[in-house]
């Protein structure tokens, strides 16, 4: 279990970790690719721990994003493959501002992402953009 730690922590990783540091923590099994191929940036996919972090010039994280069957909590709520309702009224009883995106959820104070797949919260995407 990974807690989130607005507004740049998952479990372990960190807005502005270097590479090397990610692949220290997570291991040297992924695969690299370009998102867009006419940016600099780059993803690692860690598809063995479902996390894909954004590298930004000179190899620092920029995004970070951890997927299901992982567990993710904030503030003890736990985020990963509960449905959206569920972790929708949760959030703001515990007083997040929550609201709709066409990927599922936005906390803008906390600059996160909920990717909702069939109703359920399948991943949690830091923005730093």
């Amino acid at each position: 279990m990974w807690d989130l730690i607005p507004p740049a922590t998952i479990g372990p990783l960190h807005v502005g970790m270097t590479k090397a540091a990610c692949i220290d923590c997570l291991g040297d099994r992924f695969t690299q690719f370009k998102r867009f191929a006419e940016h600099d940036e780059y993803e690692l996919d860690f598809r063995d721990e479902h996390v894909q972090v954004l590298l930004s010039v000179g190899d620092v994280i920029r995004n970070i994003s951890v997927f299901r069957p992982r567990e993710v909590k904030l503030s003890g709520i736990q985020l990963l493959d509960v449905e959206i309702g569920v972790v929708e009224t949760q959030l703001r009883e515990a007083g997040f501002n929550v609201e709709a995106c066409d990927a599922g959820l936005w906390l803008p104070s906390e600059k996160v992402v909920l990717v909702v797949v069939d109703g359920r919260i399948d991943g949690v995407q830091i923005e730093t953009i």
